[in-house]
């Protein structure tokens, strides 16, 4: 059940608290997440900041969000440096900028044994 306040004064405005509803409020926006050289960027994250909204692009760079004008979208992709673009409208393109610092942050842990032999041919 939500919460819904309402005023007998005039000039007072309806306050809908419920926020499953709060959501009605939102709109969908959808862009293309690419690299500096135009190509698409698969599995990029998409968050809509302060939120745990979240969403991810497909093998063509597309994503879909529910966010609404004003919003901030933080775009991360291993590799590149973190984009944050305001919703204005409900396209949003974004260019990432590729990191060499990003790329510091993997670490690559390989644990096992193997006799040469069945390594070599």
């Amino acid at each position: 059940m939500g919460l819904c306040l309402l005023f007998s004064q005039p000039d007072s405005y309806a306050l809908n608290l419920d926020p499953i509803n709060a959501i009605v409020d939102q709109d969908q926006v959808a862009g293309i997440i690419k690299d500096e050289r135009g190509q698409a960027l698969a599995g990029a994250t998409i968050t809509v900041k302060g939120t745990s909204v979240q969403a991810s692009s497909n093998q063509q760079g597309i994503f879909s969000i529910r966010a609404k004008r004003g919003d901030v979208l933080v775009v991360n992709y291993q590799g590149f440096a973190k984009q944050e673009v305001a919703v204005s409208t409900g396209n949003v393109n974004v260019v990432m900028v590729s990191s060499d610092q990003a790329l510091e942050e993997v670490v690559i842990i390989g644990y096992g044994k193997q006799r040469k032999g069945n390594i070599t041919g």
